[in-house]
């Protein structure tokens, strides 16, 4: 949120984003006609069409990054996880591979084909962003185990990959460091098992 507790551009986009998850015929078929146009490309007239009154006064790069957020929104919000950065922190995209590679047994070992997907997304310049990043939202939503993400978090990352390295170096740490379990209980050592000298 900015200063005055007015929600930023981004935010308004998302927060109209995620008000297409409300069952009503029409958002339905709003998220139907972005999720055509991602499979179908191009994009951009449909997403003008359908979002053109939250999209003003963008730069060209901007609008991209906006136009494209939508599209990977619709392609894995219906069965996903939408994070609210106020509730959920702002956990990175790189996180939410990290989910996605840590629901699939076969992923698990080092150096496996979505470790090379994602190394492939690090590596790619923002003009080229938008292939790499579908190929692991349908991933996630195809995903037998709900992976979150933070929509909010995504957009700022997506409209600063080119003026700031230090976002693939985040996506990068969220996604190799080791998630502890929330579910198992931390065990400490009983206070008569603690050796002393």
């Amino acid at each position: 949120m900015s200063a005055l507790n007015q929600p930023s551009q981004v935010e308004r986009f998302v927060q109209r984003l995620t008000g297409l998850l409300t069952d009503t015929p029409a958002n339905k078929a709003t998220l139907a006609q972005l999720r055509r146009a991602a499979a179908e490309g191009p994009y951009e007239i449909t997403t003008l069409r359908l979002l053109g009154n939250e999209l003003t006064g963008l730069s060209n790069a901007a609008l991209d990054s906006y136009r494209l957020v939508a599209v990977l929104f619709a392609l894995h919000a219906p069965k996903g996880i939408v994070l609210d950065p106020k509730t959920q922190g702002w956990k990175n995209f790189g996180h939410s591979v990290g989910q996605l590679k840590e629901s699939q047994p076969g992923e698990r070992h080092e150096s496996g084909p979505l470790d090379a997907r994602f190394e492939a997304l690090l590596e790619s310049r923002a003009e080229d962003l938008s292939q790499p990043l579908r190929q692991l939202i349908m991933r996630m939503a195809a995903c037998h185990t709900p992976i979150g993400i933070n929509y909010v978090r995504l957009l700022y990352d997506l409209l600063n990959w080119k003026k700031d390295e230090n976002i693939r170096l985040e996506w990068a740490r969220a996604y190799w460091t080791p998630r502890r379990k929330t579910t198992e209980p931390e065990i400490l050592p009983a206070t008569d098992d603690i050796l002393t000298d």
